[in-house]
């Protein structure tokens, strides 16, 4: 027995020792009870305005973190940071690369966190002192028609759940400042809907009855690290065509350019077609379809800035391709735009010293029949020279569409694209190409959660209604949590807290 009580104390003086190491590796401090490391944290709202709308508001009510990626929302780990007054923001006013802080100063432990919740207030609750003046819902779409000024409500499907915002890469806290933009898109995200029924393009809006038309909002919402993003400015300017009114399509401006010097203004006053897009794109590898990082859409003087663009891992620079499109314009593209890892809009990258001069263009109507009613399609184009299709436009459906359909028919360009490589800012030289799906032609998929995607389907203006039927349910079991993050549900101690920073993998498809 004498022999025994030294090697017992060996044992517990080397777990001892053990531990110790283990924990000054992880970040922990020296002797005593050490605080828990810890970071600073600020989340900023932006958008990818539409300028079919007056102002799109949301109600905005708490952010919540969590180390998993779990949907359990009783799970222990939460980290909570409820507004002592909730903030309503104009979506629509984010544009040129502008964004809103909505937190700041949040004392995050340091780990990786694989999940951001916003939960945003009931559209219909409680009349709240915070709302701006004129206001009427706590998520509210005001837009002008023919018919006059509307104000609907925003719809926001199970407010209570929040909207999950699953990073591509995980947001690491290791002391300093972390500045998170949580990108909406309002010109893709939020849905029209007709609660009396789906309203063909040839109905008048005034025999609707009133408050009919309301819309979802279907947040995809993307975070981003803004320091390490990059940007990029350009200007659009109309056809010459369209000087002096040459050119009927560019007739029937409703003001989106009202504040254009004299030349541009004459030219757009009265064009229909207000709503350009502006896209950043790359490939996605594991879809073989580039996919859109940043949208955005144009100021009153035809300007555009897209930021922030990510810049993953180490590397100090990210090179995008730009799709520039709109109604009744014929599509642009521009091959292979750099941007700088930590630029602001100030210090954009121009994407050309001159402007884009667009081109008129005619367009077509295009339906779907697709199933479930979460569904949403995408249409693309593929140039000769390069496989790997572009993302041109995206809709969801009507969820209250009995036949799975649009609220009202996409229109698709007719006309050539408009191809051209970055010259490092210089002047870029345009080429019309016809894309591999023909002069007007498209291939669409179909796309749900936890359904599988659809095949490509040919789209032209001879075949403009699409019926994909209904989609199957994706057989794919969850990814389980790694072993050491199962263990961290029961030990609260996660490998994460001593991770570094690695290079992005390939991003999860959200379309």
């Amino acid at each position: 027995m004498k022999q025994a009580r030294p090697g017992l104390m060996e044992v517990i003086l080397l777990f001892i020792a053990m531990t110790t190491l283990l924990t000054a590796g992880c970040g922990g401090g020296g002797g005593g009870a050490a605080a828990t490391p810890s970071g600073t944290a600020s989340i900023h709202i932006t958008d990818a305005p539409d300028l079919n709308y007056d102002h799109v508001w949301i109600t905005v009510t708490e952010a919540w973190f969590h180390k998993l990626d779990t949907d359990d929302l009783t799970d222990a780990g939460w980290i909570k940071f409820p507004l002592s007054t909730p903030r309503t923001i104009d979506l629509v006013a984010l544009t040129a690369g502008q964004t809103q802080e909505v937190w700041s100063g949040l004392q995050l432990p340091a780990g990786e966190y694989g999940q951001i919740r916003v939960f945003l207030a009931p559209t219909e609750g409680p009349a709240r002192a915070s709302l701006p003046s004129g206001v009427t819902f706590n998520n509210e779409v005001d837009y002008t028609d023919s018919t006059g000024a509307h104000k609907v409500p925003l719809r926001i499907p199970s407010p209570g759940q929040g909207i999950k915002v699953l990073p591509e890469t995980p947001i690491i806290v290791a002391g300093g400042d972390l500045k998170l933009a949580l990108d909406f898109n309002v010109g893709e995200d939020v849905v029209q809907i007709f609660r009396q029924g789906r309203m063909s393009s040839a109905q008048n809006l005034a025999a609707v009855p009133t408050r009919a038309k309301e819309f979802i909002l279907k947040a995809r919402l993307r975070y981003f690290d803004m320091n390490s993003a990059g940007a990029i400015t350009g200007t659009l300017v109309p056809p010459a065509t369209a000087f002096g009114n040459s050119s009927s399509a560019f007739r029937n401006i409703s003001g989106a350019f009202n504040n254009m010097s004299s030349s541009f203004r004459t030219a757009f006053q009265n064009y229909t077609g207000k709503n350009f897009t502006i896209k950043a794109e790359q490939v996605n590898t594991v879809t073989s379809l580039r996919q859109s990082r940043r949208a955005t859409s144009i100021d009153s003087s035809g300007r555009f800035t897209l930021y922030p663009l990510p810049v993953f891992g180490t590397a100090t620079t990210a090179t995008y391709d730009l799709v520039i499109r709109g109604r009744n314009v014929e599509t642009i593209i521009i091959n292979g735009v750099k941007v700088h890892k930590g630029s602001s809009p100030q210090q954009a990258t121009a994407v050309s010293s001159r402007p884009i001069r667009l081109t008129t263009g005619t367009e077509f109507p295009a339906d779907v029949k697709v199933k479930p009613a979460g569904a949403a399609v995408t249409f693309y184009q593929t140039l000769p020279t390069d496989p790997v299709p572009y993302e041109i436009r995206f809709r969801h459906i009507d969820p209250f569409s009995t036949s799975g359909s649009f609220s009202a028919p996409m229109e698709l360009s007719s006309g050539p694209l408009h191809v051209g490589a970055f010259a490092n800012g210089g002047p870029i030289t345009f080429n019309p190409v016809t894309p591999n799906e023909g002069l007007g032609g498209f291939r669409a998929i179909a796309t749900a959660e936890l359904f599988n995607a659809s095949q490509p389907v040919a789209v032209s203006s001879l075949t403009p209604l699409i019926d994909f039927g209904t989609l199957a349910i994706s057989h794919r079991p969850r990814p389980e949590p790694s072993a050491a993050r199962s263990r961290s549900r029961m030990r609260g101690l996660t490998r994460e807290s001593c991770s570094l920073p690695t290079a992005a993998p390939l991003w999860t498809p959200w379309i």
